[in-house]
């Protein structure tokens, strides 16, 4: 099997006007994993992130805690329903019903009225970061470590 640059791990072809075949669903097809899925797990603090093709591990990838399953709203994209997010212990007020999940991207999109309470109540909780609004429309903040 060919490879050129990013892996895709998309739930369905729907985008793919070529509608090749999926990369996880060739492995399984070639037998080259057991199950036609993969799992990720994104660490806390300075614990690793994974990601393994062909199933997954409860104690490498949810330290033997139970795996969070969720329904996907929509075969296009990595896409679950949303019912509150907090920062710490503070519930967030939002205008949003779900979140794409997606480990191809660097940047993490929120609708813009979400952001502003997010940005407020960080800043409330560390009131030396302050968030700045590029030319973009991208916001920032300088972190000291």
């Amino acid at each position: 099997m060919q490879s050129e640059g990013i892996v895709g791990l998309a739930p369905s072809n729907a985008l793919n006007k070529e509608s090749n075949t999926l990369f996880v669903e060739t492995l399984f097809n070639k037998g080259v994993i057991d199950q036609n899925l993969f799992s990720f797990s994104i660490g806390r603090g300075l614990e690793r992130n994974k990601v393994m093709l062909g199933g997954y591990d409860l104690q490498k990838h949810a330290a033997g805690r139970p795996i969070s399953w969720h329904k996907l709203i929509s075969d296009k994209y990595w896409s679950i329903p949303l019912g509150s997010a907090f920062y710490g212990s503070e519930a967030l007020e939002l205008t949003t019903d779900r979140v794409i999940v997606d480990t191809g991207t660097s940047y993490t999109l929120i609708p813009s009225e979400e952001l502003e309470g997010l940005t407020k109540v960080i800043e409330r909780k560390i009131p030396n970061l302050k968030f700045h609004k590029d030319y973009e429309g991208m916001y920032t903040a300088q972190c000291d470590s």
